[in-house]
């Protein structure tokens, strides 16, 4: 009997991630949880802290190093193409409502967490080749994010999407989204060029980015609002999209930031309403979903043992991060929004909304830990924070929003968010 080959391997390992995903996922929809939690927890159970503690020899036999190597490049690519899709969700119009109030929200939920995660930064222990001052900016970064998509599909469960609070959250997140990736571009760029050509990275990073908006974002328009129906769009438009996008991707990686940077802000010059945003969501999103970042979360689960994070010290470590992260993000933001005349309840649930962390969170830890910005044990810290920051994110703005005397909800479908 022959040996089991490279693709059997690849294949059986992705048919237990797709199937965990989905299992986890469709398990923690039911009960109104974002399925990306379940599904991130699905790479969890599968690598050393649960599978691999359990049994060492059969996650070995599982998933052989090539094997989560090849696992490793599809999830990248998932991340890729998610982050495509990301830009092209994004919505700004809602910024320029009360815009005033927009801005002084966004800069709360942002500098707030920010300024936090920077004084966490000199606390936690960092790299010893690391300057402590790139490792703080990073942690503060990591804490500053919201995870756009989620939020989205959160608002939309709840049937608050069209509501003050919705379009108020939306367009605060949307905010945070885009300057969040700005300053992880700056870290990353400060990260890989160290103390020499810094200010030269940053320049190309910001002529890129203008470059961009003035050149890129007419053509582009045009070519998403070509046809009326995204069923009308030909495969050659997606297939102009895909190469865009991976011409921008390899550009910021060139330059010294990221790949993704280059994919999310490609995606941002597609109208969120357009035929071709709304054909990458159907006929893009779902093989990204579905295949790609389930492999993406079982790399993370694979290489990261959450164990040492929930016992001793790493229990500590763990349990300050994921306080700071949800106090800063709620309260700062519950301070500006009841300066602003929110009701007491509504900023709270603003707050609430902004902590939602999910994939976006993985993304950015991946890439830091990718650049030796944080090490395993910090990684894993800050994984158990995007899990359960944005497990509280529902159960809490559910029981702020709920009238006296009203019974809970049932749980929303939030598959797929």
């Amino acid at each position: 009997m022959h040996a089991p080959s490279a693709l059997a391997h690849l294949m059986l390992a992705l048919a237990l991630v797709v199937f965990g995903a989905r299992a986890l996922g469709a398990l923690l929809a039911r009960v109104g949880q974002p399925a990306v939690v379940g599904e991130v927890l699905a790479g969890v159970l599968l690598g050393p802290t649960v599978l691999g503690a359990i049994s060492p020899g059969t996650m070995a036999a599982a998933f052989p190093r090539e094997t989560v190597t090849s696992l490793a490049g599809f999830g990248q690519l998932g991340v890729l193409l998610f982050m495509l899709h990301a830009g092209a969700e994004l919505d700004l119009t809602p910024l320029r409502a009360r815009l005033s109030t927009t801005a002084a929200l966004a800069l709360a939920s942002m500098l707030v967490p920010l300024a936090s995660g920077v004084a966490l930064g000199f606390v936690l222990p960092a790299p010893a080749d690391i300057p402590r001052m790139q490792f703080a900016g990073f942690v503060g970064v990591a804490l500053s994010v919201t995870a756009f998509p989620v939020l989205v599909r959160i608002l939309r469960a709840e049937r608050l999407e069209r509501t003050p609070l919705g379009i108020q959250a939306t367009a605060v997140a949307a905010a945070d989204d885009l300057v969040a990736w700005l300053l992880l571009a700056a870290v990353v760029a400060v990260a890989r060029a160290r103390t020499e050509g810094v200010v030269y990275t940053v320049l190309c990073l910001a002529l890129f980015f203008t470059a961009t908006v003035a050149f890129v974002r007419g053509p582009v328009a045009r070519l998403a609002r070509r046809h009326a129906r995204p069923e009308d769009v030909p495969a050659r438009d997606l297939v102009v999209v895909l190469l865009s996008m991976l011409a921008s991707a390899l550009a910021t990686e060139g330059l010294g930031v990221h790949a993704v940077f280059g994919a999310f802000l490609f995606g941002a010059m597609i109208p969120h309403d357009s035929a071709l945003g709304r054909a990458i969501d159907a006929r893009l999103l779902p093989l990204v979903e579905l295949l790609l970042l389930p492999a993406f979360f079982a790399h993370v689960g694979l290489s990261t043992d959450l164990g040492a994070a929930m016992t001793g010290s790493g229990l500590t470590t763990t349990a300050l991060v994921v306080v700071v992260a949800f106090a800063s993000k709620v309260f700062g933001t519950y301070g500006v929004g009841r300066l602003a005349g929110m009701p007491h309840r509504e900023a709270l649930a603003l707050g609430v909304l902004l902590d939602t962390r999910g994939l976006m969170e993985l993304v950015i830890l991946d890439v830091g830990r990718s650049l030796g910005l944080i090490d395993d044990a910090t990684f894993a810290s800050m994984v158990v924070m995007a899990i359960v920051t944005t497990l509280l994110t529902t159960p809490l703005v559910r029981a702020l929003l709920r009238r006296p005397g009203e019974p809970p909800s049932s749980p929303p479908d939030l598959a797929g968010a």
